[in-house]
This record gives structure tokens, C-alpha cells and sequence, in this order.
């Protein structure tokens, strides 16, 4: 019964997305916020592994798509009542910002970059990726076990990051179109970490992010998932710690408050003819996610 649900789902999301018209209408005014990671021609085994890598045509493909369909919204207009797309990009990996950055200077947009400093310092490994290579469960490490001790010593897996000179340089060219924002200072699952940990991770990472000026006040949940990745207690501890936005993954229909939710566009998105059909089905699963969170009393969401 549930596959024959889906395949129905699939085949109307698929009929709407034929109208452009239709699409225009659904999202007329909304302001759709993007999720990407990497922008390359080369991905790392780990970004290929795990879908992490847009190829730059595919990027700029998806770029033209949207730019013909929206306005580029900037960060400080979130919120506001004039819609549009802004892209947001997670982690801080090199090529997302001297890759993916050329184009987007080419379609005139406006990016986020939710930047996790301590691997971008080289001071500790990133999670995820060392947490793969030993096969332990990333969303379960804590900054007191033993993988997370052992982060510092393991440098040889930042290879695709950033570098801090690399951001000074950077952000003398771009400022005013590309924003830093606020990842962890590695990429811990909030709800793993005890409150001090999450306001340590929080606060160091705000440290050296406010040493750039475009920094902003804006907050990404790593891994960013409904139920596993952010909770309501989660969410009032990271306002208090003075974050304008929280940012999620799940592309939940905008509310008016801080939490904001963000649509993935697929790496074989552009397989069809445009990506109509891929947010058409992500806006319709957010009121159903919606929906099933006010169901389940689920306030995070709510």
C-alpha cells in the first residue's frame, strides 16, 4: 500500500511540474532557501561516497534554473516579505567557495557559507569524514570520546577545506555577496552533546568567525535532520546564544520565526529537462513532515 501511495505521490508531483505556470503560482512569494555542500570537478572519495559533490555544470545548470524562476534574495532579507531563492553551503570546503563562488559572481548571487573553523584551522580532523574511516557512528561522537579526543592529531583528513588565508582573501574580493555563518566548530549533532558541549562548540566557532565582517549571526544544524538532529530544547538554547536564524534541512513550509528549512537539490537533478519536479515534491512532503510533527507534538518543527 505505502509504495502504491508513493507512486501515486510521485506521478501528481510529476504531472504539476509540467506547468511552469503552476510551479510560478506554488511558490510565489516564498522564500526558498537552498542546502549545498560541494561544487568540484573532483569530489573526495568521502563526498562521493556520501552525494556531497555537485559537478560545476550540473551547479550552474541548477544556477540558470533558479535565476529565471526567482530573485536572488540576500541574507539580511530573510524574513522579510519579498521572496526569492538564497543558497546557503555547508561545512567549508574549498572548491564550494572557489569553485561553486565563480558562478555564483556569474549569476549574481548571494551565498552562506556555515563553516565548521576547526577543521578549516587545521586544528582538529573533520568529524564526519574521520568518523567514516573508523567506522564509528558520527552522530553519536561527543568531544569527550575517544574519537573525538583523537580529532587534533588526525590533519591528513582536511585536505578538502578552506584554508583561514584563503577566507581573508576571499572575503576582501566577495564582500557583500558571500556570508559566514555559524556550523559548530566541528560537526557535532547537537542533540549528542550535553548543553556545555553544544555552547562550547557554538561559542568557539563565534570566536573566529566574528574576526571576519561577514560574518553573520546564523546557525546550521549539522546533518540538520527532523527528529535526530534538532529539537526544540536545541533550538532555545542556540537563540539564547544570540542566533538571528537556525537552519534545518527539511524543506518544512517557512514559518515567521528563527527556525528556517532548506531545500536540497539533487547532484542528478538535471537529468530532466529543469528541477521543477524536485522542489515541487520536497514543498508537498514539508506540509506533509509539517503536518506529522504537529501530529506527534513535535514543537521543533511547529
Amino acid at each position: 500500500m505505502k509504495a502504491l501511495i508513493k507512486l501515486f505521490f510521485n506521478l501528481f508531483c510529476r504531472v504539476l511540474s509540467l506547468s511552469r505556470s503552476l510551479f510560478n503560482l506554488m511558490f510565489k512569494g516564498d522564500q526558498v532557501i537552498f542546502c549545498y555542500h560541494n561544487v568540484s570537478p573532483t569530489p573526495s572519495e568521502f563526498e562521493a561516497k556520501y552525494d556531497l559533490c555537485h559537478s560545476p555544470d550540473v551547479f550552474n545548470k541548477q544556477l540558470i534554473f533558479l535565476s529565471n524562476h526567482f530573485e536572488w534574495l540576500h541574507p539580511e532579507e530573510l524574513g522579510s516579505g519579498k521572496g526569492g531563492a538564497l543558497l546557503t553551503f555547508d561545512d567549508g570546503y574549498r572548491d564550494s567557495i572557489l569553485v561553486g563562488g565563480k558562478l555564483l559572481e556569474q549569476h549574481r548571487a548571494f551565498a552562506v557559507f556555515f563553516l565548521n573553523m576547526a577543521p578549516i584551522l587545521r586544528r582538529e580532523a573533520f568529524l564526519v569524514s574521520a568518523a567514516d574511516s573508523e567506522r564509528q557512528d558520527f552522530l553519536e561522537t561527543r568531544p569527550t570520546d575517544d574519537l573525538g579526543q583523537r580529532l587534533v592529531l588526525m590533519k591528513t583528513l582536511n585536505i578538502d577545506f578552506i584554508s583561514k588565508e584563503e577566507l581573508v582573501s576571499i572575503e576582501l574580493k566577495k564582500k557583500g555577496r558571500f556570508f559566514w555563518g555559524n556550523h559548530f566548530y566541528n560537526h557535532y549533532n547537537a542533540p549528542a552533546l550535553t548543553s556545555q558541549e553544544l555552547v562550547e562548540q557554538y561559542r568557539e566557532n563565534e570566536i573566529e568567525l566574528k574576526k571576519f565582517e561577514s560574518s553573520l549571526n546564523f546557525f546550521a544544524y549539522p546533518f540538520g535532520q527532523r527528529k535526530v538532529c534538532y529539537s526544540q530544547e536545541t533550538n532555545d538554547l542556540i537563540s539564547k546564544l544570540g542566533a538571528r536564524f537556525i537552519f534545518a534541512a527539511h524543506p518544512f513550509p517557512q514559518a515567521g520565526g528563527k527556525l528556517k528549512y532548506r531545500y536540497s537539490l539533487g547532484i542528478n537533478s538535471m537529468r530532466n529537462t529543469d528541477i521543477r519536479y524536485d522542489l515541487i515534491r520536497q514543498k508537498l512532503l514539508g506540509y506533509f513532515y509539517k503536518y506529522k510533527s504537529w501530529r506527534e507534538g513535535d514543537e521543533s518543527n511547529i
